[in-house]
């Protein structure tokens, strides 16, 4: 019984914290907000971090964490009868999710030009010494166009008609 009654007077003071939060950007409710959540923050991105074998972006997460629950308390809706522990561990775990998606988009990996070369004669079916006999440039910019990936036509622009 004693439990029950914890639990609801710690979910009933998160809720007062969150519409302090949402009413007037109270620094104090905040804090308070953050240091009662911060451990499960940290604990979930941590979990994360070990499930998805990418630990690079736990320092900066974590130097996050206060604006993630600040954000995650703005968008709590406590009619939904749903814990604000719970909802901040989706939050959390989306955040994860989204630094990894933003990563892996930013290292993108860069093709050489023999890469792209090899690409190319593979889709024609002809070796590469063949290829380089002709009169490339017009002929590598018409197979382009229709090239699947759109970098290859980027990357090849870039290198040798700007470049």
């Amino acid at each position: 019984m004693q439990k029950n009654s914890k639990r609801h007077n710690k979910r009933t003071e998160d809720i007062k914290l969150i519409k302090l939060i949402k009413l007037s950007d109270d620094q104090d409710a905040l804090k308070k907000l953050a240091d009662r959540h911060s451990p499960l923050f940290a604990s979930i991105v941590v979990r994360l971090a070990k499930r998805f074998n990418n630990w690079s972006i736990v320092p900066e997460l974590m130097s996050e964490k206060d604006y993630v629950i600040y954000t995650s308390a703005k968008k709590y809706d406590e009619t939904r009868k749903t814990k604000f522990s719970t909802f901040l561990g989706n939050e959390a775990k989306w955040a994860y999710l989204n630094k990894c998606n933003a990563q892996k988009k930013n290292n993108r990996h860069l093709y050489t030009d023999s890469e792209i070369l090899d690409s190319i004669c593979k889709e024609q079916e002809m070796p590469i010494s063949t290829y380089l006999k002709k009169d490339t440039f017009d002929y590598i910019f018409k197979i382009l166009k229709t090239h699947p990936d759109d970098r290859m036509k980027a990357i090849f622009s870039m290198r040798y008609k700007v470049g």
